[in-house]
C-alpha cells in the first residue's frame, strides 16, 4: 500500500508507486505527518491510477509540508461527490507541489487552506464538481487544463493562476 511506504520514508525520500490500480486501506486518506516525501507514480497518470471508490480524500497534509513534499503522476478518479464537499487533496497550511496528475470527477480535487502555498503543476482536472478550491490561500496553479463540466477555481482571498486553460474565478 502506498501509505506503507510514506510511513518507511525519511525525509527527502522518494516512494515510487509502481504501475498499476490502486484502492482501498493504505491508498486513500494517505498522510505525510510532516515528511518531506516526494510520492511519485513510476510512469505517470496513464499507468498509475488511483481509484478512490468514493472516498473522501487521497491525502491529507497539514503539518506544515513544504514544496518538497510532492504527489506526481497519478490519475485520481471516482472522488465522493456528497456532501459536504471535501477535496481529495487537503492543504492546511501546508505548501505541497502536486504536479502531473489527473483528476477526473466527480468531486472536488484540491483545497488550499491557511495561508497554503501550493503548487499545482501541469494537471489535467476533468468531470468535476470542482477543480480546486483556495479560502486565505495562494496557490500557484500553472500549466493546467480544466475541462469536461468542470468548474474552475473558486477563490476567496488569494489566487495566482498562470497559463492554465478553461480556468475561471468567481
Amino acid at each position: 500500500a502506498i501509505q506503507e511506504g510514506i510511513n518507511a520514508a525519511s525525509g527527502g525520500d522518494t516512494v515510487l508507486v509502481l504501475d498499476g490500480l490502486y484502492k482501498g486501506v493504505g491508498n486513500n486518506n494517505l498522510f505525510f505527518g510532516g515528511k518531506i516525501v516526494a510520492v511519485r507514480g513510476k510512469n505517470g497518470p496513464d499507468h498509475c491510477v488511483i481509484d478512490l471508490e468514493n472516498s473522501n480524500s487521497l491525502a491529507v497534509l497539514d503539518r506544515g509540508e513544504g514544496l518538497a513534499t510532492r504527489v506526481e503522476g497519478f490519475h485520481v478518479m471516482n472522488m465522493r461527490v456528497g456532501l459536504p464537499l471535501v477535496p481529495v487533496i487537503q492543504c492546511f497550511g501546508s505548501s505541497p507541489t502536486i504536479a502531473n496528475c489527473r483528476f477526473t470527477g466527480p468531486g472536488l480535487a484540491v483545497g488550499c487552506y491557511n495561508n497554503s502555498q501550493a503548487v499545482v503543476a501541469h494537471c489535467t482536472f476533468s468531470g468535476l464538481r470542482e477543480a480546486i478550491t483556495c479560502i486565505t490561500s495562494r496557490p500557484l496553479v500553472s500549466n493546467c487544463l480544466i475541462h469536461g463540466g468542470t468548474t474552475g477555481v473558486y477563490v476567496v482571498a488569494g489566487n495566482g493562476m498562470t497559463d492554465c486553460l478553461g480556468a475561471s474565478s468567481p
